[in-house]
């Protein structure tokens, strides 16, 4: 053969044309061989741009699944977000007129005495079944002057304070958001001298021991309205004496000096526990 021949074999070869629409796929379906001789059909719609039928296969699509305790999170977040003044537990709206309690506690609702004090007389009795007033100053300022009907509470009682308000079974299910619900609230109001720390720690203890006990129904709570009394008890007795029993007792009074220092010294490490605590649970606004 000569190299004139090779060359004209070469430029004869030509490679086998593809298969031609409705040639070769029938009905979508292809035939193949197994190696035990037997012939199978093969769909090919799973095959990406289908060359017979112009079809592309349509990929699954994927939706993450949620517990109920999760969509309810999620429903809670978003009303937080869109809903002013909401309660901590999303089913309505606080029933006193509030402000944020400032950089320190921004978690935290405040009232006036002024607001204290119309409750104390009364005026928002359609709306509030009961209020409890805890005074968290030492015993020896609140034997001097409280408020009238607060129950005192010391610094190392945590046990029995949380025992008194909290029950030991948590709520059966998530509250629902309903701005029309006229059911009546059960309310908390915390203060000290100035409400400045040792009523907040108060405040964020119970809100915590509550969101522990109810956190498989969150954000349900035991006690979602609480508030905290601004500038705390030397305000109310400066405004309302008359809703005072006694007079006003200052921590620092020089009558009481080993008093106080009893009482800082019982106290000193729940207090720095607490005081840590409040800041996390503060910057969760929970």
């Amino acid at each position: 053969v000569s190299r004139n021949s090779l060359v004209e074999l070469k430029a004869g070869f030509k490679r086998p044309d593809p298969p031609q629409v409705g040639g070769g796929c029938q009905g979508g379906k292809k035939r193949r061989v197994t190696p035990g001789g037997l012939m199978c059909e093969r769909s090919i719609s799973l095959q990406e741009n289908n060359p017979c039928t112009g079809a592309s296969r349509k990929k699954p699509s994927f939706v993450r699944s949620h517990s109920e305790n999760e969509l309810s999170i999620m429903k809670s977040c978003q009303l937080k977000e869109e809903v002013e003044d909401i309660l901590p537990d999303s089913s309505r709206l606080y029933v006193l007129p509030t402000f944020a309690s400032g950089s320190k506690h921004p978690s935290l609702r405040s009232i006036n005495c002024g607001t204290l004090a119309d409750l104390i007389m009364g005026r928002h009795k359609n709306n509030v079944e009961s209020f409890r007033i805890v005074d968290v100053r030492y015993k020896f300022e609140y034997d001097g002057g409280h408020i009238r009907g607060a129950e005192n509470w010391q610094h190392g009682e945590d046990d029995q304070f949380l025992s008194a308000f909290l029950p030991s079974a948590p709520l059966p299910a998530p509250p629902q958001y309903c701005l029309e619900n006229t059911e009546k609230r059960n309310i908390l109001i915390f203060h000290c001298e100035f409400s400045s720390q040792r009523g907040p720690d108060f405040y964020m203890k119970l809100r915590e021991r509550d969101r522990q006990l109810n956190k498989d129904v969150y954000p349900g709570l035991h006690y979602p309205e609480c508030y905290l009394l601004h500038l705390g008890y030397k305000e109310f007795f400066k405004n309302f004496p008359d809703l005072c029993t006694g007079n006003y007792t200052e921590m620092i009074d020089p009558r009481h000096e080993n008093d106080l220092r009893k009482m800082r010294a019982k106290s000193k490490s729940w207090s720095g526990g607490t005081v840590a605590r409040t800041g996390r649970m503060g910057r969760l606004h929970l």
